[in-house]
């Protein structure tokens, strides 16, 4: 089972499982941590540790809130262990991508996600806006 885990600074990682899930419905296969706040977790730790649970065939992609941050830093220590995949940049797009994806190659459900939420990032130009008469 693919297993993935939003982790960020604050609580950016719970507020975008909870978009998710009003978008799609519960996904017990996503998890959220939000980092440097009182009471939250040892990000390393917490992430070796899921790692570690990691059963024959399941694999746990690790998605960050901002690339050389220190998150994503920390989560990129363990982008070396088997059945582990670190992507950064988390937006809703991405995530929606991956926690719906139906491909069974998780490094190809991780680059389309990636190509998809590339695609969604667009500057709204109100130059390019077309003036309709009816409207």
């Amino acid at each position: 089972m693919r297993r993935i885990v939003l982790v960020s600074h604050g609580e950016l990682a719970q507020g975008m499982m909870n978009s998710l899930e009003m978008i799609a419905g519960k996904q017990p296969h996503v998890t959220a941590i939000g980092a440097y706040m009182q009471g939250s977790p040892d990000v390393t730790k917490t992430l070796l540790s899921m790692a570690s649970k990691l059963g024959d065939g399941d694999e746990l992609v690790i998605v960050t809130d901002l690339l050389g941050g220190s998150v994503n830093n920390e989560a990129a220590q363990l982008r070396t262990l088997p059945n582990v995949f670190v992507v950064s940049g988390m937006n809703l797009g991405l995530v929606l991508s991956l926690a719906l994806s139906g491909e069974k190659d998780t490094v190809a459900a991780i680059k389309e996600s990636i190509k998809g939420a590339r695609r969604q990032l667009v500057w709204m130009d109100p130059s390019d806006i077309e003036t309709d008469e009816e409207f």
